[in-house]
């Protein structure tokens, strides 16, 4: 018999469910996670040096703890993505009030923005490092309500993917679905057609990521 493609669909995301990773809300305490270079031999992450967002800044340490270095121009920075050859970070900054994207060189030499896309947060840089997944409020008086868009790392041809709310947006692997929370779990397709429901059994969720 022949599969229907909203059978096809379903078996696709079937599969994407199999390799989410997700942190409980009770767990997540509004972390900015840390994130590895696609070779593995860097993290980023964003450390605070002060009670206050405006003094947290990005910085790059080896998987052994040693080489911690600052990227400059990094104030404020938030939830830093690398790009998938490992040379640019793309992150949120938070200094003029509101959350403004940027693109840092890893070696430091320049960073990029803000972005033209407007605010944003939550970034994450597609697995062909063509597009740059974030979360906004722009279409919300109440800036506690976002939904999900994406963006090329210049911060053109901005594209709206979610109509229902959108918090932490993750690619798969392949970049053919993203994961996002928003009091449940859900996956998507990448153009934010199919939006599919989790059944995770855990509660409110956040933070979802995927396996490699």
């Amino acid at each position: 018999m022949r599969t229907s493609y909203r059978h096809r669909a379903m078996l696709a995301v079937a599969a994407a469910i199999a390799a989410v990773t997700i942190i409980t809300s009770a767990g997540a305490a509004n972390a900015a996670p840390a994130a590895s270079t696609p070779t593995a031999s860097r993290i980023v992450t964003v450390q605070m040096t002060g009670s206050l967002r405006s003094q947290a800044t990005g910085h790059l340490i080896r998987p052994d703890g040693t080489g911690l270095r600052q990227l400059p121009n990094t104030e404020g920075g938030e939830y830093p993505s690398w790009s998938p050859d490992g040379t640019r970070i793309a992150f949120n900054s938070n200094l003029t009030g509101d959350h403004l994207m940027f693109v840092a060189e890893v070696d430091g030499s320049k960073v990029v923005g803000p972005v033209g896309a407007g605010e944003g947060w939550q970034v994450d840089w597609s697995p062909d490092k063509r597009s740059i997944l974030f979360t906004s409020h722009r279409d919300y008086p109440d800036p506690k309500h976002r939904d999900l868009y994406v963006m090329r790392p210049d911060g053109s041809d901005v594209r709206r993917l979610t109509y229902q709310g959108a918090e932490a947006p993750a690619w798969s692997p392949d970049g053919q679905h993203i994961v996002f929370s928003y009091g449940g779990l859900f996956v998507i397709n990448a153009n934010g057609t199919g939006v599919t429901p989790l059944p995770t059994g855990v509660g409110e969720t956040e933070l979802p990521d995927w396996t490699g």
